[in-house]
């Protein structure tokens, strides 16, 4: 999950990198990718808390 995390902060410096540069396909691009990463780590997060981290 920490690469997910790594993943997130990049592509959301280069969308914004895009952004700022006019780049409209790339940041329309990353965006997708970006939201993909966060949907990742939505589901790891929560395999973490109803299989792998619990207590019970």
């Amino acid at each position: 999950q920490a690469v997910e995390h790594y993943e997130i902060s990049r592509y959301g410096s280069l969308r914004e990198w895009a952004k700022d540069l006019g780049h409209d396909q790339a940041h329309k691009l990353l965006s997708e990718i970006l939201d993909q990463e966060k949907a990742t780590n939505n589901k790891l997060t929560n395999l973490a808390v109803t299989s792998i981290n619990r207590t019970n």
